[in-house]
């Protein structure tokens, strides 16, 4: 299905409905006919939500969160017309390193994702005020929780982030901003796009976007376990990191996806690679500064402190007019200095 007609939670809710169909034929069990509530439902909420008191409050909110905003922050280096579509870089994060990062920071696993890319772009950037994309389902009551469609949303998450806060207090601000604009969730993006006068699509309103996606993969289909694989997030902007939560004992799978007109491959996985020794050093220590978070490993230190430093020359010993003599007699006629409108050479 499109985007535009199921979002993500619906996208489960139709792979949860195809198993129990799925499970009963096999079985020959009666299938149970949902109830489900009508599109119309969903339009009419949101129709009685734009006109609403609280459409105006969250309007009020995020005008005021964004005002006198800064550009948003991107680990992008570069514009090239040649290259379009995605460039991926993915990589799994095994249940012992999930446990120990979630026991050591003692945060949900959404809080410890923002946490660490906020650091990341701070830290390769140098940026203080940053603005990240945060898709939420913005499905509050039982209209939306039970009827499939497009309702998710994405909020521009505003934080502040210094190199002298520590982890868990970078970790704090991260989750008290995240709460206030969860209440705030359902003022579509679109909105808030007009309200900041951003017309065109190359005015970008947030930076990197962090997608934790919880969603249960343990459907079965007729006993048999089924295996879910994510082959394209869609387009992405500038970055687009997607966490999936696969559930207990299966670890994290944690999806780059970048647009391929701003990102290289390899500067995607060395990216990638740096935000993973984030999460690496938020578990080993919370209370660690951002600012002295180690990004490189040891064969990238020794490549910048040494191989690109390595500019020894071997020079004859020998004294400036000799070397000024011996470069007179091999390019005579070449020009040795010049003063205003006057050149000289070495003749």
């Amino acid at each position: 299905f499109h985007h535009v007609i199921l979002d993500g939670y619906s996208g489960a809710m139709v792979v949860r409905r195809v198993a129990e169909v799925y499970s009963a034929l096999v079985t020959g069990a009666p299938v149970v006919q949902p109830d489900p509530r009508p599109l119309r439902d969903l339009l009419d909420e949101d129709l009685a939500y734009r006109v609403s008191d609280a459409f105006l409050l969250d309007q009020e909110y995020w005008g005021s969160r964004l005002a006198d905003r800064a550009e948003p922050a991107t680990l992008a280096d570069r514009v090239s017309a040649d290259a379009d579509g995605l460039v991926r870089s993915s990589a799994q994060l095994g249940t012992d390193e999930q446990r120990r990062l979630s026991e050591s920071t003692g945060r949900a696993l959404p809080t410890v994702m923002l946490t660490a890319v906020a650091a990341y772009l701070h830290r390769l950037t140098g940026a203080r005020d940053l603005v990240l994309g945060l898709p939420v389902t913005a499905r509050a009551g039982s209209v939306t929780a039970g009827t499939a469609g497009m309702v998710s949303n994405l909020l521009p998450l505003r934080l502040t982030v210094t190199g002298e806060q520590t982890c868990a207090e970078l970790a704090r601000h991260v989750l008290s901003r995240t709460r206030e604009a969860l209440r705030h969730q359902r003022y579509r993006y679109e909105d808030i796009r007009r309200d900041q006068r951003l017309a065109l699509e190359d005015e970008p309103l947030v930076g990197p976007v962090v997608n934790v996606v919880p969603f249960s993969y343990d459907q079965g289909f007729g006993g048999h376990p089924m295996t879910s694989h994510n082959l394209a997030g869609g387009l992405a902007e500038d970055l687009s990191i997607t966490v999936y939560d696969r559930g207990e004992g299966q670890g994290l799978r944690i999806d780059f996806d970048a647009n391929a007109s701003l990102y290289r491959g390899e500067d995607l996985h060395t990216h990638q690679r740096g935000f993973l020794r984030v999460l690496e050093a938020m578990a080993d220590d919370p209370a660690a500064q951002v600012g002295r978070i180690e990004l490189l490993d040891a064969a990238e230190r020794r490549r910048v402190l040494h191989e690109w430093n390595d500019t020894d020359r071997t020079h004859p010993a020998a004294t400036w007019p000799a070397l000024f003599e011996a470069q007179a007699a091999r390019t005579p006629d070449a020009v040795a200095a010049v003063f205003e409108d006057t050149a000289l050479s070495y003749a």
